[in-house]
């Protein structure tokens, strides 16, 4: 669900490029339901992999602006580790 990419970049002064990203990866029985999510953030993009549909988000606009309120709102809806996983992925777009 919340991901953190760092990629070497000799564009970047300090030698990487840091990127914030949603994901989610369910069956591919489940592509309708990403295209609503399309719509319902107006942001996102799907991609077709073997039996998955992933819907991913990486704007970081669209991140600040439309998937963290989301959250932190819904917040009662991530089980477990991951709202672990969402303050820990919240603090580096903070940092960001």
């Amino acid at each position: 669900m919340f991901f953190i990419e760092i990629t070497k970049s000799s564009n970047s002064r300090q030698g990487a490029y840091v990127q914030a990203i949603f994901q989610l990866t369910p069956h591919s029985r489940y592509e309708l339901l990403m295209r609503i999510l399309i719509e319902f953030f107006n942001s996102g993009n799907i991609f077709k992999g073997k039996n998955v549909y992933i819907f991913r988000v990486v704007k970081f606009s669209d991140l600040t602006d439309k998937i963290v309120p989301f959250f932190k709102n819904y917040l009662s809806f991530i089980l477990g580790v991951k709202t672990k996983d969402f303050y820990d992925w919240l603090l580096v777009i903070e940092i960001m």
